[in-house]
């Protein structure tokens, strides 16, 4: 995709399980998606069977407007998805941010969905990701996945330095004249999903926030065992960017969190302590705060949890999905 180029997004198959997502009948690939099982056993969908194929959603087929941008003073690398706007109509507004180790673009599927439900819906890449990524610098300071000490200082500095961009973000797209300033949310998967919370928590214009998976605890995540005791020192860092222990109260904004009941990466207990800690947090706006568990799942996002989170966000920032 060209940065600054603006796309009417045209779904086509390739074979019976690959989707590739095309500028136009003349242009080249944008995005490609695999079909992990065949939708009827058919060499051809239509546009419609490949939207649900992507998307999980149903109905007809929406026309999303995709942008591939650099925005803000330090030119972040994003990609903007968004319905056709009507003249002198602005857009609630989403900040989606994906988790470690993906990019902006495996994003993208649940992206569409919350550009179909009418949010102008902007995805960037962390730093050291997508199109940001460096493979030396990863190595160095994320190994080969293991958990370290080392590499747990690096991730929660990786958490910070996405909150600062996410932060920046929601400056800059406040003052876009496409985007309706008073209906600002955010989402995110994984550490997306913790970054997502912080943002929320962090500013006021954020009036809902959709967690995915989010990350927390992280004194006791299932992949880090063996790390030992932490010092004081280690232990009020860790706790500076853990959901656990910033919110020591509700922020002003509705959170949603989607967990899978399977999830071996963050740990469903850490999820259940956020739970209850938010619980009792939000008793005096119970309709601000919603949990699900979702049985079977584990540490991805599937389309009915897309699904539900859309639908709830949609309700909180403007009444309904469509």
């Amino acid at each position: 995709m060209r940065k600054g180029a603006l796309y009417s997004l045209r779904f086509e198959a390739k074979g019976a399980r690959e989707i590739i997502l095309n500028e136009g009948a003349e242009g080249g690939e944008l995005l490609r998606f695999r079909v992990e099982s065949p939708l009827s056993g058919a060499e051809m969908y239509t546009a419609a069977q490949l939207f649900r194929a992507v998307s999980g959603m149903e109905g007809e087929v929406p026309e999303i407007l995709v942008e591939h941008a650099s925005v803000g003073p330090d030119f972040l690398p994003v990609l903007i998805a968004r319905p056709r706007l009507p003249e002198n109509r602005t857009l609630p507004f989403m900040l989606m941010q994906h988790g470690f180790g993906t990019n902006k673009e495996k994003a993208f599927r649940h992206g569409i969905r919350f550009a179909a439900a009418g949010f102008l819906t902007v995805l960037p890449d962390a730093p050291l990701h997508g199109e940001r990524y460096d493979s030396r610098a990863f190595a160095e300071r994320f190994g080969d996945g293991a958990e370290t000490r080392a590499s747990l200082v690096y991730r929660l500095e990786l958490l910070r330095s996405t909150l600062r961009e996410n932060l920046a973000l929601l400056e800059y797209f406040s003052a876009d004249p496409r985007v309706d300033p008073e209906r600002i949310s955010t989402c995110g998967i994984s550490m997306g999903g913790t970054v997502a919370l912080l943002a929320a928590a962090s500013d006021r214009r954020v009036k809902a926030c959709a967690a995915f998976l989010p990350v927390t605890d992280f004194e006791n995540l299932p992949e880090s065992p063996g790390l030992g005791a932490f010092s004081p020192g280690e232990l009020a860092a860790i706790r500076s960017a853990d959901p656990l222990y910033v919110f020591q109260k509700a922020p002003s904004a509705a959170v949603f969190v989607l967990s899978g009941r399977e999830d071996a990466v963050t740990g469903i207990e850490g999820v259940r302590r956020l739970d209850r800690l938010f619980a009792s947090a939000y008793r005096d706006r119970p309709d601000d705060y919603r949990y699900r568990e979702f049985e079977g799942v584990g540490h991805d996002v599937t389309s009915a949890m897309a699904a539900e989170a859309a639908e709830w966000l949609a309700g909180k920032v403007f009444g309904s999905i469509y």
